[in-house]
């Protein structure tokens, strides 16, 4: 909030978490908003390309389609002048204080809200591929207190914005669902660092605010309670059902997927786990994959016998992408788009 509150600028700009926007597309999808009285600017990290260039003037519908993108402070744009009636009146600043200072993970967007909502505003959420910086030495160090924020910190959140922002508990599930956080990864790498065990679990189960934001009690409750030298096992027999469940997951798209490609050629994007599961899935439902798309080509020359390559080895006439995810990630179709892959070339075939 300080450089927020003190910055002379029309706009600031917070970057960070190792990634930024692709700084080539700025000037036709962003800055001209900007010229045109936008006052803030998300991009995306949810999967919601459908809503690329959308303005928001109501807070209810920014918050509703916008709040996991909004989570990540680094990918937005405000207008200096939403912060106005905090640096004017003690008072207000002091009751925002009260209420969001305390809270962790989600701290800045208290503040944000609360402002927001004062004055009619207008949002705009915007596709711009992320660039990573030196994604190889990224630590996760967040997992030490992972479920501390995205549950104890979200409710705490959620339930002190104005009622403005209307049905918070769909946000709560909604953004649990999306991200996966009750994934066996996130389950694993929250008990491997000590965040998820009994204690905290029993906590957020007794207090009510797993209820609000989870229907899958039992992975979470099996990571919370597994000895940490059985915890290897655990993750290796979760896997093992997830991907069972992720296989089940796509044999039931087998028809939708072999109706919307046609007669184009179909191709995996991800050679990882939910890429191979895809692979086996479909050549055992009668489907032919041609080869695999990942960023990793070059390093990974083949995946389950079949060619790795490129995206920019496409071909966009011939070629329909299969999407395969077992946890949702908020950059692929983005991605795809920028190499020139239409949305009816691509089916997103995840968990959730």
């Amino acid at each position: 909030m300080f450089p927020l509150l003190e910055s002379a600028a029309k706009y600031i700009w917070v970057m960070g978490d190792s990634r930024y926007q692709d700084f080539s597309l700025l000037d036709e999808k962003v800055f001209p908003y900007l010229k045109s009285g936008i006052d803030f600017v998300t991009f995306c990290i949810k999967n919601n390309e459908e809503n690329d260039g959308k303005i928001y003037e109501n807070p209810e519908e920014l918050l509703r389609e916008c709040f996991v993108s909004i989570t990540c402070i680094g990918l937005s744009i405000c207008r200096t002048n939403i912060f106005s009636p905090l640096k004017a009146d003690t008072d207000l600043l002091t009751y925002c204080d009260q209420k969001y200072k305390n809270n962790y993970a989600f701290s800045w967007i208290g503040y944000f809200l609360e402002m927001y909502q004062k004055e009619k505003r207008r949002a705009l959420f915007a596709v711009v591929p992320v660039l990573e910086i030196l994604p190889g030495k990224k630590k996760q160090t967040w997992f030490q207190r992972f479920y501390g924020c995205w549950c104890e910190d979200l409710c705490n959140l959620l339930d002190s914005v104005p009622d403005i922002y209307g049905n918070v508990d769909r946000i709560l599930y909604e953004t649990w669902k999306y991200m996966g956080l009750d994934s066996v990864n996130y389950c694993y790498q929250a008990r491997r660092h000590g965040d998820l065990n009994v204690e905290t679990y029993e906590r957020y189960r007794d207090n009510g605010m797993l209820e609000r934001v989870t229907r899958k009690f039992r992975r979470m409750e099996t990571f919370a309670r597994v000895p940490l030298e059985e915890l290897e096992e655990c993750l290796h027999k979760e896997l093992e059902e997830e991907s069972k469940e992720f296989y089940d997951h796509c044999k039931s798209a087998v028809d939708k997927i072999k109706k919307k490609a046609g007669n184009r050629d179909i191709s995996i994007y991800g050679a990882g786990r939910g890429g191979k599961i895809v692979k086996r899935c479909f050549e055992e439902n009668g489907i032919s994959i041609k080869c695999f798309y990942d960023k990793r080509a070059g390093q990974l020359n083949e995946c389950e016998g079949i060619l790795v390559k490129g995206l920019e080895m496409m071909d966009k006439n011939r070629e329909f992408i299969v999407i395969s995810m077992t946890e949702c990630t908020g950059f692929v179709i983005s991605s795809l788009k920028a190499h020139g892959i239409q949305t009816n070339a691509m089916y997103y075939l995840a968990m959730e």
